[in-house]
């Protein structure tokens, strides 16, 4: 994907702050209600939805030029040090985008946002 045409798209559908609000609480209910694992997390919801706005996503559960999964992350506060990120979505230059970490239903999401800025 073009950087400057996935910014472009991601700004022309961002969200007020109670649309964003409304958002997530009938994600969490859905999730909720689903009580999906982290794995049934990252093939029926986040594959599913990189796919539909435009990512390159190995099916395979592989890598692609645009989308890592499973990356090994060093100085992370761990006993071993390392972490692994569940998404790393990469620009045209190689640099990353945005890290994604898929938690189960049961956890809140901040428990992923903080790993992933970790």
């Amino acid at each position: 994907i073009d950087t400057m045409r996935a910014r472009a798209q991601a700004k022309s559908i961002e969200k007020s702050e109670p649309e964003r609000h409304e958002f997530r609480a009938v994600g969490q209910a859905t999730a909720d209600a689903l009580r999906f694992d982290e794995k049934a997390t990252r093939k029926r919801l986040i594959d599913k939805q990189l796919i539909a706005v435009g990512w390159d996503i190995n099916p395979d559960r592989g890598n692609t030029a645009e989308v890592a999964r499973e990356v090994e992350t060093s100085n992370q506060p761990t006993k071993s040090g390392t972490r692994y990120a569940d998404y790393i979505l990469w620009d045209n230059n190689g640099k990353p985008l945005a890290v994604i970490e898929a938690k189960k239903a049961a956890l809140t999401p901040e428990k992923g946002r903080t790993q992933a800025k970790l």
